[in-house]
Formats: structure tokens, sequence, C-alpha cells
């Protein structure tokens, strides 16, 4: 049998390596994949700090931004609003001010909301659990392989 005529036993190539060096191999292997996940979940973790680094100075540029046009506007509304309400400042001061609450309330949610939905490392988890179901099926083949007596061929 030459090196490229290799024979399959149970669908796998057969290899004359010793059961120890399939062992040291699996040990190996399993070693360099955790390290390989170890540096995607770094990778995305820092890729995800950039994006919150990014997003929270946008946040706050907007937000400073936002607060001189709503003092203005504030202003001018409750100027309006007092003298459509007969000199009434309190009153239109009152609407106004409950407005801008609740508007900076549901902006505050929503952005804290879309922030968090970009921080799971979600390629990470997938390649562990690939990771996880391959090193189940390794160890189920070695078992198989160790508690299967090989059938002597025949002549």
């Amino acid at each position: 049998m030459s090196v490229h005529d290799r024979m399959v036993v149970h669908g796998v190539p057969y290899t004359d390596e010793s059961l120890g060096d399939l062992i040291r191999r699996l040990g190996s292997d399993t070693s360099a994949l955790i390290q390989q996940e170890a540096a995607l979940a770094k990778a995305e973790a820092r890729e995800a700090a950039e994006r919150l680094g990014r997003g929270g100075a946008r946040i706050g540029i907007a937000a400073a931004l936002a607060f001189i046009g709503m003092l203005a506007l504030s202003a001018f509304l409750i100027l309006a609003l007092g003298r459509a309400f007969g000199g009434a400042y309190w009153l239109s001061s009152l609407i106004v001010g409950a407005a801008a609450a609740v508007t900076g309330v549901v902006m505050a949610r929503s952005t804290v909301r879309d922030m968090k939905h970009g921080l799971k490392p979600r390629q990470t988890i997938e390649t562990l659990r690939e990771g996880k179901a391959w090193v189940t099926r390794e160890a189920q083949d070695l078992k198989h392989d160790l508690t299967t007596t090989p059938t002597p061929a025949r002549r």
C-alpha cells in the first residue's frame, strides 16, 4: 500500500499513530481551539468597547447640542404660551418643562437599549458551541475506537 492509498476504518482514515499520540494530539488540538476562542472573544470585546466609545462620544456631543437648542426653544415656547395664557408664565413653564423631561427619558431609554444590543459576542458564542460539539464528537469517537475491537482481516 502506498502513502496515497490509505485505509479507511469506520469512515475515518486509518493512521498508524499510537493511542498516546492520538490523545496528545486531541489535547493539543483542544488547547489550540481554546486559545483561538479566547483570542476571538478578546477581539470581539475590543470591537464592542470601541463601538461603545464612539457611541458615548456621539451621545455626549448630541446631548450638548440638543441642550443648547432646547434652552432656546424652551424660552421661546414659555414666552409664547405665557402670552397666549394671558400672562400665566408659570403654566407655560410647567408645560414646556414636562414635555422636555418626557422626551429626554424616552430618548435615553432608546439609546441605552440600542447600545446593549451590540455588546453580546455572538460570533464567540457560536464558535464555542461548535467547539464543544467538536470536542464531544472527538471524545465519543475515541471512546468508540477504544471500546470496539478491530476484526482481523480474512484472507
